[in-house]
């Protein structure tokens, strides 16, 4: 054990012989790792398989693996992440992956050494930290090295070429170096190493490197190392467990989605909404949302991988209720959705109610009400208020008595005149508050038609302008109010 491990979870590993039943073709699976394989330098750990380079011998090959240090190499030393050896197959080469320490300069370093003849090499000079995690990757393409880190070119292209000899055995080892797998012994964990007789873009590299890859084309082996030493490929390439290894559940891979906070709607107006919301990790965006709580088939979305969001709504219905939901998915593929929320659009700068029936009433002098003339107003705007109300009654008693309602705190001055079919005035005045009651002349079987006119302007609360109606004096005798009336808001820009 070393000084600098913490936090580390074991668990011992027995070794099954167990064929993998289900392989998925051609899938890549994202965060599903939840642990490695952990390696002691002090106690000569690895991994090892030895039918493998002879099928990658001299052609493309891609190498890459998760790794995290435990420790440092000291000077001269080497942590040796993963070698691919094919010392009796020509062309008689081997690739590595190691961090080494150079005379006191740390480099990862990519290896093409040609079998017992020399160790050719690119490298890149980096200090890295322990206890933390980082994805690695070599490729070579016939005539060109090239290492990554983090999915991005570090090392290379550097031209490497020629052939080895016949030297020894050809071999697989994850954390050791050499044909005995007796040195440069990795310190650290170890996770989802992948071999492949393809070399992969650089974009590949950086797009998969979070995803376990079950079965592709040019995929010879692929151990996620979740705690067991299987081979995904569906080659079934089991590793052998040298001086016995455990199992971590550190894992290389991201399985933590995103935490969602702050989520907000603003800027809301009759057609669109800003819905905005903070993740703790980068994290792309998108809204779920529809008009019935619990059934939300829009959505909005957009791919940059962000940690503070915000994403328009447009094309939605004046005066309607959205409900909505943020979902953030981060680049390992971790999914986090946040709970529902709703908000409601403005009215639109025009609305406009009438009535499609005719209504009576009878023996009622209590004002009620219309509700087929009130319309909804926003908070903090002025509207031009206009309606045209046709009354009439069967006999000379009773008349018909109206009134207005504007939100809470709305200030408002409608004036109204009245007609009866002679085109003579039947009542005018002025409505300044709610509940101000004005009683019109209705003429025995004559049409009176009512023309409002003016502005409201609301406070702080949003609500609703109504039209309320009700015979002067209870009679028996109905009046009535005729379909076609109709009430009109318009904002004021």
């Amino acid at each position: 054990m070393h000084l600098f491990k913490k936090n580390k979870k074991a668990i011992p590993f027995f070794v099954v012989p167990i064929i993998l039943a289900l392989v998925l073709i051609g899938t890549a699976v994202y965060a599903g790792n939840s642990h490695s394989i952990d390696l002691e330098s002090s106690s000569s750990q690895y991994l090892s398989r030895t039918d493998i380079a002879s099928t990658t011998p001299g052609g493309d090959i891609t190498m890459e693996a998760w790794f995290k240090l435990e420790s440092l190499p000291g000077t001269s030393a080497s942590y040796t992440v993963v070698t691919l050896d094919s010392a009796d197959v020509s062309p008689y080469v081997a690739y590595m992956i190691k961090y080494v320490n150079d005379s006191g300069t740390k480099k990862l370093k990519f290896n093409r050494a040609r079998s017992c003849v020399t160790n050719n090499y690119t490298d890149y000079t980096v200090n890295l930290n322990i206890e933390q995690w980082y994805h690695t990757a070599l490729t070579y393409d016939g005539t060109y090295i090239r290492g990554y880190l983090d999915g991005s070119l570090v090392a290379g292209p550097t031209a490497q070429s020629g052939n080895g000899v016949s030297c020894g055995s050809q071999y697989t080892f994850i954390g050791a170096l050499d044909s005995s797998g007796s040195t440069e012994h990795f310190d650290g964990l170890i996770d989802d190493v992948r071999i492949w007789t393809s070399v992969r873009t650089g974009a590949e590299i950086n797009d998969n490197k979070s995803a376990e890859i079950d079965s592709a084309s040019g995929l010879v082996a692929s151990w996620h190392l979740d705690n067991d030493l299987l081979d995904s490929s569906g080659n079934n390439r089991t590793l052998t467990n040298n001086n016995s290894a455990v199992f971590s559940t550190d894992s290389g891979f991201d399985i933590t989605a995103p935490v969602i906070s702050s989520l907000q709607s603003s800027n809301i107006t009759d057609t669109t909404s800003v819905i905005t919301w903070t993740t703790n990790e980068s994290a792309d965006s998108k809204v779920n949302y529809g008009t019935v709580s619990g059934t939300l088939t829009s959505n909005a979305s957009s791919t940059p991988l962000i940690t503070s969001h915000s994403t328009s709504l447009t094309g939605l219905s004046a005066n309607t209720t959205y409900y909505y939901e943020a979902v953030s998915t981060d680049e390992a593929g971790n999914t986090a959705t946040s709970s529902e929320q709703s908000f409601t659009t403005l009215q639109g700068p025009l609305s406009f109610a009438h009535k499609s029936q005719d209504q009576a009433t009878s023996s009622q002098a209590t004002l009620f009400v219309d509700d087929d003339l009130s319309l909804t107003l926003d908070a903090n705007t002025s509207y031009v208020i206009t309606a045209a109300i046709t009354a009439s009654s069967t006999a000379t008693q009773p008349d018909i008595n109206m009134s207005f309602n504007a939100p809470p705190g709305a200030s408002m001055a409608l004036t109204f005149g009245s007609f009866d079919g002679t085109a003579k005035v039947a009542g005018s005045g002025l409505f300044s508050s709610n509940d101000t009651e004005v009683a019109i002349d209705l003429p025995a079987t004559g049409l009176v038609v009512m023309q409002i006119d003016g502005v409201i302007t609301t406070g702080a609360t949003a609500g609703t302008v109504e039209f309320e109606w009700a015979q002067d004096t209870s009679n028996a005798t109905e009046i009535k109010v005729f379909k076609g009336s109709y009430l009109r808001a318009e904002k004021i820009q």
